[in-house]
């Protein structure tokens, strides 16, 4: 989604935001997702650079597969984004991101929502989904499920 921030000129003004973005292709398992959040001018820093933080979430439903027990189960995963934006045409003034985070840049009058949270979310994606904290996985032996049903492999 382009968000319009000719408007979001003066230190303070702010331009709020909510979609529902598509990520069919970026990510499959994504049943629906939505991005809220504002757009808050900042002040000019050296060299006139006008910057814009960006504060946001982006929250999805995903349809995964436990790796454990090998289960599909739908999880809820929110992730919260600020960063700062500046024009390309002023990045020489620009401040250095430093720990805080990061500075994307823009041309014109629009900034690319998705270009900012997607990969942000998939970058805080988990590496290992469970269904629940104390799955207790597949036999070894027999493959049953153990979280339904007790086999007598380890008797």
């Amino acid at each position: 989604m382009l968000l319009d921030i000719s408007g979001v000129r003066s230190r303070g003004e702010r331009a709020a935001f909510s979609y529902e973005p598509d990520l069919s292709e970026t990510l499959p398992a994504a049943l629906r997702a939505r991005v809220s959040g504002e757009a808050v001018a900042g002040s000019s820093h050296k060299g006139g650079c006008r910057l814009i933080t960006l504060n946001g979430a982006l929250t999805a439903c995903l349809a995964v597969q436990c790796d454990r027990c090998a289960e599909p189960f739908e999880s809820e995963k929110t992730v919260e984004v600020s960063c700062v934006v500046a024009r390309t045409t002023e990045m020489s003034g620009a401040p250095d991101a430093g720990d805080s985070g990061s500075i994307f840049v823009w041309d014109g009058d629009q900034i690319e929502l998705d270009d900012v949270f997607i990969p942000a979310f998939i970058l805080d994606l988990d590496m290992k989904t469970l269904c629940r904290e104390d799955c207790a996985g597949l036999c070894q032996r027999c493959g049953k499920n153990l979280n339904h049903e007790t086999c007598d492999c380890n008797k």
